[in-house]
């Protein structure tokens, strides 16, 4: 008995060690990444700080991109999304954002950033001081790509984001998600193996759900409770889920189709994507942003 705890003691300390120098590489890894994202001006980020949760002690600091336009007299549009709304590895003029607002002459206010996904805009909405930030748009514009709905289910996106943010779904609403236990997915070894196992279920390919269209069912609500009259939009990027986000027009959200408004536009054309990865080039916004714009009549 002895010799088995022992053994025991032993396996634990080795667990541990190892467990210790996973953290630590992780950590020294998310330190230079996050260091090399907020210097790199040539990209054109603008830092910006937010606490995603007021009920954990954990401050996120990302980059936002400043409005752009905010000389124009014509109502704003508002952006959100993840990187491809952003702009990743583009400079501010080459972004949808800058394109969007130099084609319509308005002002657009892009609230998306990489990493981020559909509880991120139904987070903002529902904060009182995000509408001191953000005037009434004509639009708000969601850029939907398929890896929104994995980021639905995790607890905790990217290493560069330490953010608590999460829904659940109770008695057909969206609630955030408060548990006693969510300070253990800042763990990277938690939340590696968490967010491993919620896509290798699905190969990377999580299907769409009631629950991942109620965040944009519940962010047009309180789009219709702060600003009436306000247009809400969805743009898929991909060609995903179309006839799963085409249910939600039956809610007042029109839903545009990239590869209806611009077949050639694709992942196989590699003038349309960055040439570090799969993102949307400049000239792919380029060619989108006046057909998009046609759509809505801006």
């Amino acid at each position: 008995m002895k010799r088995f705890f022992k053994i025991l003691l032993i396996d634990i300390i080795i667990i541990s060690v190892l467990f210790g120098i996973f953290e630590a590489i992780a950590f020294h890894s998310e330190q230079k990444f996050r260091s090399k994202e907020n210097t790199d001006i040539k990209i054109g980020y603008k830092l910006k700080y937010y606490d995603w949760d007021e009920h954990y002690p954990y401050i996120v600091k990302f980059n936002m991109r400043k409005p752009f336009g905010t000389q124009y007299k014509k109502e704003p549009i508002a952006v959100f999304g993840c990187s491809y709304a952003y702009g990743y590895k583009l400079k501010d003029e080459q972004s949808f954002g800058y394109k969007l607002s130099e084609y319509t002459k308005r002002p657009v206010y892009n609230r998306a950033y990489s990493g981020l996904s559909i509880q991120h805009m139904l987070y903002q909405l529902e904060r009182e001081d995000f509408y001191k930030e953000v005037p009434q748009p004509e639009y708000v514009i969601f850029v939907y790509i398929k890896g929104h709905i994995s980021r639905c289910y995790c607890k905790k996106r990217d290493w560069f984001i330490n953010e608590y943010l999460s829904y659940e779904k109770k008695n057909n609403r969206l609630i955030r998600w408060h548990k006693f236990y969510a300070p253990i997915f800042n763990l990277y070894s938690v939340n590696a193996v968490y967010n491993g196992i919620i896509n290798m279920l699905y190969l990377y390919n999580v299907p769409i759900t009631d629950f991942a269209l109620q965040h944009f069912i519940q962010s047009k609500e309180m789009v219709d409770k702060h600003w009436k009259g306000t247009k809400f939009v969805v743009i898929n990027y991909d060609d995903n889920d179309e006839k799963e986000l085409n249910e939600l027009e039956k809610y007042g959200i029109k839903v545009i189709h990239i590869n209806h408004l611009a077949p050639q536009v694709n992942y196989k054309q590699k003038y349309y994507l960055s040439k570090e990865d799969m993102h949307p080039s400049e000239q792919a916004w380029s060619l989108l942003v006046p057909k998009i714009c046609k759509e809505l009549n801006l």
